[in-house]
């Protein structure tokens, strides 16, 4: 059976592609200053006493109902909440970025650490209280979050 030469442009792509380096996503997130939490919106959203709003990098927390009439809690939401305060209310915590720095609402997107070390998107997968939630553009420590999700 004969072969058909590939058409030029198709070759051309080929090239292309083979030719060009992947981006790789950070392993690990890049250290991003320290703030104080003041306060604690739900399980994976907290105010920082300079202003700013942030949401927790990488994980989604069940959330409280939106005082609509129809809406029921969400198990574990209140739990959600109490443990990420137990954890950084009141607290310098370190920012760690591993992709985008801020969301389409304008909060920032990071990943945080307390002053003691504890690492609080994987205090909150271990415990349960929260599920793996990547984006596109935040995907570091996503492979260490999906395994402490699958142990709970």
């Amino acid at each position: 059976m004969a072969r058909l030469p590939l058409p030029p442009a198709i070759l051309l792509l080929l090239a292309l592609a083979v030719g060009r380096p992947m981006e790789a996503w950070p392993d690990q997130p890049a250290a991003g200053g320290q703030a104080v939490v003041s306060t604690v919106i739900d399980g994976d959203t907290v105010m920082l006493a300079d202003g700013r709003q942030l949401r927790l990098a990488g994980i989604a927390a069940p959330k409280r109902p939106l005082d609509r009439p129809d809406d029921s809690p969400w198990p574990l939401a209140d739990a959600a909440r109490s443990a990420l305060a137990g954890l950084v209310l009141g607290r310098s915590v370190q920012l760690s970025y591993g992709g985008a720095t801020s969301d389409r609402y304008g909060r920032v997107v990071a990943q945080l650490r307390t002053a003691e070390g504890t690492w609080v998107e994987g205090e909150l997968l271990r415990s349960g209280l929260a599920r793996v939630s990547s984006t596109a553009d935040n995907r570091a420590r996503v492979g260490d979050m999906l395994a402490l999700e699958g142990e709970a």
